[in-house]
């Protein structure tokens, strides 16, 4: 079944090996997560995608769920463009679209920790972007009513 401390330790050894550029030990320990936890999807589609090519685009290994800004008065959402570095990390936001103003600097924060198993060029890892990232933010009135964005 789905423990996070586990896939929290997997996550954080494949960053380890990604980080020191080690991709063949960060693909062993990809693999171990992807047979030790078959329920959690984002293990087995890294996986999968690890094993098509040596030329691949990055692959979001975990994410940070965002704060609700306490300022919030609806729900809302948050396009994201990323530059990507070779060892995975999210090193700018390059682009943000929001419905409230208000989200934007939660949700950078939130992209900021994202980690990705890295861009893929014959098999050296290289900086990449990724657009598209998006976040949602549900407000809930006090009796659990979600309250629409505009």
């Amino acid at each position: 079944g789905f423990n996070l401390d586990e896939q929290m330790h997997y996550t954080s050894a494949i960053a380890i090996y990604v980080e020191t550029g080690e991709m063949d030990k960060a693909l062993q320990v990809l693999e171990a997560f992807a047979t030790a936890m078959p329920d959690v999807d984002m293990a087995q589609e890294t996986y999968a995608a690890s094993l098509e090519t040596q030329n691949r685009e990055a692959v979001l290994l975990s994410r940070i769920p965002p704060m609700m800004p306490s300022r919030a008065r609806r729900s809302g959402e948050c396009v994201l463009s990323v530059n990507i570095n070779e060892a995975g990390r999210v090193s700018e936001v390059t682009d943000a679209d929001f419905t409230e103003r208000v989200f934007r600097k939660s949700a950078e924060a939130s992209v900021k920790k994202y980690l990705f198993f890295p861009k893929l060029v014959d098999g050296q890892a290289v900086p990449s972007t990724q657009e598209g990232l998006k976040i949602t933010y549900r407000l809930a009135d006090p009796s659990g009513r979600i309250i629409p964005s505009r």
